[in-house]
């Protein structure tokens, strides 16, 4: 039993040694080859000699998505799901592989399976936002959105458009909006200075807009004071 059990740990461990071997600028190509091969024998023994542990379904999957291999990840990341269907990390795990091998709609249909699971997790909720975003689905966006805005839930608001920034750094009006949700969650010094950024690096844009909206924030704080 132990030997087997130190057997399962060594083949948990490999895909993410090899991913650090690939990445290594001191290891030629034909090792780096050896070492994806090894890793990929090694897994498929493993999944062959417990064929229903998810875990390791999941483990082999994110590592062939990791080397490219998006077919073959799918394979594996799906089939975490039919193994485990309650599990909502798993949806969205399988539902970026799919993105990144260009099938938008069954990404969305996964995240949306996962998201229903448990609505109150914010992670989910996010990604459902912004998949429904990627597909083309507003009315779901805005509705999020505006829910979590009325129910006063601006963490999740904050999360998800700091999230669409880092993924669209060259629009300035997801900047301003997240400026303004920070205002309105009471972080109204932050807003400003959020704004008083983008004056100056979109003017034209801006100046006078920015100008206005600070002037509404500066009010504010003077009546709360």
């Amino acid at each position: 039993f132990r030997r087997v059990l130190f057997r399962s740990e060594i083949r948990e461990r490999l895909p993410n040694l090899t991913i650090q071997i690939l990445q290594s600028e001191h290891i030629n190509e034909e090792q780096k080859a050896a070492f994806v091969s090894i890793t990929r024998q090694e897994m498929e023994k493993q999944i062959t000699e417990t064929p229903n542990d998810a875990r390791y379904h999941l483990i082999y999957g994110i590592f062939l998505a990791q080397i490219g291999l998006f077919d073959d990840a799918i394979f594996y990341l799906e089939k975490t799901i039919e193994l485990s269907p309650n599990k909502q990390t798993l949806y969205i795990e399988a539902a970026r592989t799919h993105a990144r091998n260009g099938n938008n709609e069954r990404m969305f249909d996964l995240v949306k399976t996962g998201y229903e699971i448990y609505k109150e997790n914010d992670d989910a909720w996010v990604a459902y936002a912004l998949a429904a975003r990627i597909v083309g689905q507003e009315n779901i966006y805005n509705n999020l959105l505006e829910e979590a805005l009325t129910t006063g839930e601006y963490q999740k608001v904050i999360n998800l458009l700091t999230t669409e920034i880092q993924n669209n750094p060259d629009l300035p009006d997801l900047q301003l909006t997240l400026a303004l949700v920070y205002s309105r969650a009471g972080q109204k010094e932050l807003a400003i200075q959020m704004i008083e950024e983008l004056r100056a690096q979109y003017p034209n844009e801006f100046s006078q807009r920015g100008l206005e909206f600070i002037e509404r924030i500066r009010s504010e704080i003077t009546l709360i004071q």
